[in-house]
């Protein structure tokens, strides 16, 4: 949903005459496609989903066979650069 929302924070920005991204920039994290059609196209990051789903599924397997504490991993991601980011 962060791109979804991205793409609604820059839909209020121009509502209220900003410019995306010469006076705000804005990045969404999910990788959507539609990110890739929008204007200015999104800038977002993007995880594996796939080592994602994988890990998630194995530490609940897990977990419901010796239920333990909250696991915190790193996913590998990317970042996709779109045009709603300004260079300095």
């Amino acid at each position: 949903m962060s791109d979804l929302m991205a793409l609604g924070a820059i839909r209020a920005l121009r509502d209220h005459g900003l410019c995306v991204p010469q006076d705000i920039s804005v990045t969404g994290f999910d990788g959507i496609a539609l990110g890739q059609y929008s204007v200015p196209r999104l800038t977002t990051i993007r995880q594996n989903m796939e080592q994602l789903a994988r890990r998630s599924a194995r530490i609940l397997l897990h977990n419901i066979q010796k239920p333990g504490n909250a696991v915190h991993e790193i996913v590998s991601f990317d970042l996709t650069e779109g045009e709603s980011v300004r260079e300095l």
